[in-house]
């Protein structure tokens, strides 16, 4: 709720721009009243998550006070002085909005979302770049206002709830992030950290430029591994030690990082679990001569097996158990073959798959990942650790329980087989 704001309406040769005031905002808009304000109350709130997440600003700092602009009529507010030439011009072509300071402009837009998430991202940057100090990478400043612009709204209350992870993309109208990735993901293009600070000069005017970055942003915000750390590089927005912080929190995990990232993109879904889609890695090994036996767990993402495997060697695989997909609205009970009724990653929910982390993450394509089923062969492509799941989406891991048994042998004869063993996607 807005705690109560001024208002100053004047006429502009057949349009009015009405200016509201509140105690961070001073807004100029040619919307009707009843949208002002709905955006005056989207930034009040998001205000109070950037404090939350940044701390205020300085008492010096411009961003105490944002100056906005949200405009129907972009002529109107450049005959008003409200709208430099310089703004207006980039403006005109693809941009919906841009900020400078601890100002921002925006074309209107057709949505009640995406109104909310343009505003609160362009003063997103206000809040976070009026601080002083060099200037921060642009994979983090647009990731991290994608992030806290990508926003629910409560339907019980009409509270919003900015900077969360959606369960239900047809709650964000004109949003669709998840699309683009998807898109890129079938088109054979999963972006390495190294590629997507890249992307900001090679392909800076791409929407789908932005979406990787707030997937990357939402991924470290949102892992609890790194969660701590991401939170960290907020406390150096102007201090010089961005740079230091950012080293300290994602250095030494590069390729483990990168590798986690990678399968996590593939397949990010509304409603992601982060916390059972995150990996557990443990120490590794060769394969015995005599194998070995894992256990997969239904309700968890990607599991490591502990298991180095070798670049051309045949690996087989032979699982056995049952376990419960979902309780709703009966138990759906599977073996490692997989359930032929439901899919996801043109395999059947259940089954069996596997993955070979490499040494070096050094690709920005897709992960090869490998139908198994209940008795199955990898061939792997590069030498690394061999990792397994139950296929799933991976936001809907919580209502699954049981496991399963795998068996990990060598050998060059091909296995009674139920798996073509071709890679997904």
């Amino acid at each position: 709720m807005v705690l109560g704001w001024h208002v100053l309406s004047f006429p502009l040769l057949g349009g009015e721009i009405t200016r509201y005031e509140t105690g961070h905002l001073v807004l100029h808009t040619d919307v009707k009243p009843k949208t002002a304000r709905m955006l005056l109350q989207a930034f009040d709130t998001a205000w109070k998550t950037w404090v939350a997440e940044f701390g205020p600003p300085p008492g010096n700092s411009a961003a105490r006070r944002i100056i906005g602009c949200v405009m129907v009529r972009p002529e109107d507010f450049s005959r008003a002085g409200l709208l430099p030439r310089s703004i207006e011009e980039f403006l005109e072509g693809d941009h919906p909005g841009k900020h400078q300071g601890h100002r921002f402009w925006m074309k209107d837009q057709e949505s009640d979302y995406y109104r909310r998430h343009l505003m609160v991202h362009e003063a997103t940057h206000c809040f976070m770049t009026t601080r002083g100090g060099p200037v921060l990478p642009a994979w983090y400043l647009e990731g991290t206002a994608e992030l806290y612009a990508t926003h629910v709204v409560d339907p019980r209350t009409g509270r919003f709830h900015f900077g969360v992870m959606p369960t239900d993309s047809r709650q964000l109208p004109g949003w669709g992030r998840l699309g683009m990735m998807r898109r890129d993901v079938r088109r054979g293009r999963v972006p390495r950290f190294e590629l997507i600070s890249r992307l900001w000069t090679t392909e800076h005017n791409k929407i789908e430029t932005y979406a990787w970055s707030w997937a990357y942003c939402r991924f470290l915000a949102s892992h609890p591994t790194y969660s701590t750390g991401f939170r960290e590089l907020g406390k150096h927005l102007g201090d010089g030690k961005f740079d230091v912080a950012l080293e300290r929190v994602l250095g030494s995990r590069s390729d483990v990082l990168q590798f986690e990232w990678q399968l996590a993109a593939r397949d990010m879904v509304p409603g992601f679990d982060f916390r059972r889609a995150a990996i557990r890695f443990i120490r590794s090994a060769p394969l015995s001569p005599g194998g070995t036996m894992v256990v997969v767990a239904a309700d968890r993402g990607w599991q490591s097996t502990g298991v180095r495997v070798e670049k051309g060697v045949n690996v087989k695989l032979v699982a056995s158990g049952r376990f419960i997909l979902a309780r709703e609205p009966r138990p759906w009970i599977s073996t490692a073959a997989g359930i032929s009724f439901r899919y996801h990653a043109g395999l059947p929910l259940g089954r069996l798959v596997g993955v070979v982390q490499p040494d070096r993450v050094t690709s920005d394509k897709p992960p090869r990942v490998v139908s198994l089923g209940s008795q199955g062969k990898l061939v792997p492509e590069t030498s690394g650790i061999l990792f397994l799941r139950l296929n799933d989406f991976l936001s809907e891991l919580s209502d699954n329980t049981g496991s399963v048994t795998v068996r990990i042998t060598t050998g060059t004869d091909q296995p009674g087989s139920d798996s073509d063993n071709a890679p997904t996607r």
